[in-house]
């Protein structure tokens, strides 16, 4: 009897210690020891998620940095109105690398990069998986990317979904890389000295809207296709600012590649060397758009009218 009291006893010992919370939470005065519930929070965001359930949540509780982060599945990350923030500081400050269909949602975060080459939110992602970064602002240096975004290698993340809202990316390197996928963009702000925003590889389909994109040293958007694409590729602009870059748009279809069309209305081009850069690609520009301050306007394609 008492070898089976015993038993039971360590058995649910082991249980607790593979407990994981549904809300795990995260303080400036925590530590990583704890269960990582409300009254007893963890220190970090890695351990945090470590003791969160598939789909579950880390929250903050204060204002903080919270430690570099590697996400491979389903989970949403917050912030709150905590202040909270990730300091990438000898690594890239959150790795993202979710399975196939897995959702992870990051928001109410700040995100600094201190040092090159490591980077602001890396993305290696399987097909059908979804990224929703949402109030989000990150500060980068030289050689760095605010966001990239690659296959994990498994498949070509072609239905991979990135979706932008209210990110802000400020530095003196990339903005928005992305290799894979779709992407949509809402209030995206992107002030930096190479591309401001580039698709290129096997980039899919994108949409942006009411967003503003600088990149004094390289083109606001620099976006692309190749001969190693398989898929059309289609982007939607819609109410942005292209300004104060090199070039403002910049399209490039090689030959031989699958076919790139770019649709434009009620956009801002100002204060670039360029306006439109264009090599291959089909661009149409709708009657609402607008060309100011331009050394060169560049070729505006000839406008259409919205049906």
């Amino acid at each position: 009897m008492k070898r089976i009291v015993t038993f039971l006893w360590l058995l649910a010992i082991a249980a607790l210690a593979h407990a994981q919370n549904a809300v795990s939470w995260v303080a400036s005065t925590g530590n990583d020891s704890n269960t990582c519930v409300r009254t007893s929070p963890c220190r970090t965001f890695a351990v945090a998620v470590d003791k969160t359930i598939f789909n579950g949540t880390v929250r903050a509780v204060d204002a903080s940095d919270y430690g570099t982060l590697t996400i491979s599945k389903s989970l949403i990350i917050d912030g709150g109105d905590s202040g909270a923030f990730i300091g990438g500081i000898g690594g890239d400050a959150l790795t993202i690398t979710p399975g196939p269909a897995d959702n992870v949602t990051i928001r109410n975060l700040a995100i600094y990069v201190g040092t090159a080459p490591f980077n602001g939110i890396v993305m290696y992602l399987a097909s059908t998986a979804t990224v929703n970064i949402e109030n989000v602002s990150i500060a980068t240096v030289i050689n760095s990317y605010g966001i990239i975004v690659n296959s994990n290698g498994s498949d070509n993340g072609s239905e991979t979904l990135v979706n932008l809202r209210n990110v802000n990316i400020n530095g003196r390197g990339s903005g928005v890389s992305m290799y894979v996928g779709q992407l949509t963009a809402d209030r995206l702000s992107a002030n930096t000295k190479v591309n401001a925003l580039l698709l290129a590889g096997k980039w899919l389909s994108a949409t942006i809207r009411d967003s503003v994109f600088h990149a004094p040293n390289g083109s606001a958007l620099n976006i692309s296709s190749d001969i190693n694409s398989q898929n059309p590729k289609s982007l939607m602009i819609e109410h942005c600012e292209l300004g104060h870059s090199g070039g403002g748009l910049s399209v490039y279809q090689a030959a031989q590649a699958p076919p790139l069309t770019v649709r434009l209305s009620n956009t801002l081009f100002s204060n670039n060397m360029v306006g439109i850069v264009q090599d291959g690609g089909t661009v149409i520009s709708y009657r609402n758009n607008v060309f100011a301050g331009n050394l060169s306007d560049g070729n505006p394609p000839l406008s259409a009218s919205l049906k």
